[in-house]
């Protein structure tokens, strides 16, 4: 059985985990691989905060796997994401050698750490449109009361991951394939970057302006062009759905910015309580600032990970 080692970087939006895993990867001349569930479909750059720049050094270009994988208009699961990192794993040649794995889609990261038997089941349209008009709590305690164990490993602080859980429990079968896991030891090392709540908000509110400067509003308008419908804007994440509602009349700019500026509050607090679940489902974490990751240099360092 080959052996693969992971040091996730894992932690809350616009925390600063991308510059962690860049400057890292440069340093150690490691492959990183994103865990995020929107940098997986193209043109979603600026609004899923790719940031593929910061991956760019003058002596030293990351490679980076799991982005720019999907066309947005298809549909991109749990069962695909996990596979398709399975793939890149077991294809990366050099063994000796640790791989980031930086993201904050905390489902995508357990999913691989704990090598979940995942079954894939097809998008229900109908079924997503309806639930997804319910009220959060009623679609978790349907969850929890349908399937126990579904439940307890789904990212409840998502209510479209409640909604997709929801869709393998009722539509899922024996004919749905699972996941072959390759034949791969995954040993792994977990560093959760955590901020102080109002610094995170500033940092919140902050990069969210940037971003429409930078064009994230015409990157939406540039979705929309290429005929994606609304719906699937508003399963694609929250800056895809408030603009495109703005887009569409339907809210001012000033009503966007700030149910942005909320919405990105709340999800960053849900992305928190799940990393915190963590040590709860066997995985255990080391919380670090994002200014003091010493002490993944470290880990690397004293491992011999890099020889």
């Amino acid at each position: 059985m080959s052996e693969r080692h992971l040091i996730v970087i894992c932690g809350p939006t616009a925390v600063g985990k991308t510059r962690i895993g860049a400057q890292l990867a440069r340093e150690f001349g490691l492959h990183l691989v994103s865990a995020d569930s929107r940098q997986v479909y193209k043109y979603l750059n600026i609004g899923s905060g790719k940031d593929m720049d910061e991956y760019q050094f003058e002596d030293y270009s990351v490679p980076v796997h799991m982005v720019d994988v999907e066309e947005p208009e298809e549909i991109y699961s749990l069962f695909h994401y996990q596979r398709d990192c399975f793939d890149v794993l077991r294809k990366l040649k050099d063994n000796t050698k640790p791989v980031l794995m930086v993201g904050g889609t905390g489902l995508y990261i357990e999913s691989v750490l704990k090598k979940y038997a995942i079954s894939e089941v097809p998008e229900n349209r109908d079924f997503r449109i309806k639930k997804m008009n319910e009220e959060q709590s009623v679609l978790e305690s349907e969850l929890k009361e349908a399937d126990p164990d579904l439940y307890k490993r789904t990212d409840t602080s998502s209510k479209k991951r409640i909604v997709r859980a929801l869709e393998i429990h009722y539509f899922s079968s024996s004919v749905c394939p699972e996941n072959r896991i390759p034949d791969i030891d995954i040993k792994f090392k977990v560093f959760c970057v955590k901020q102080d709540k109002e610094k995170l908000y500033e940092r919140i509110n902050t990069r969210l302006h940037e971003r429409v400067k930078e064009g994230m509003i015409e990157e939406v308008k540039g979705l929309l062009d290429r005929g994606i419908p609304l719906d699937r804007l508003f399963m694609l994440g929250l800056e895809y759905k408030e603009i495109a509602l703005f887009l569409s009349g339907k809210k001012s700019k000033e009503e966007m910015l700030r149910d942005l500026e909320l919405g990105i509050r709340r999800m960053a607090k849900r992305q928190m309580t799940y990393f915190r679940g963590f040590e709860r489902r066997g995985i255990p974490v080391e919380w670090v600032v994002p200014d003091d990751t010493e002490c993944i240099r470290e880990y690397i360092i004293n491992r011999n990970l890099t020889q």
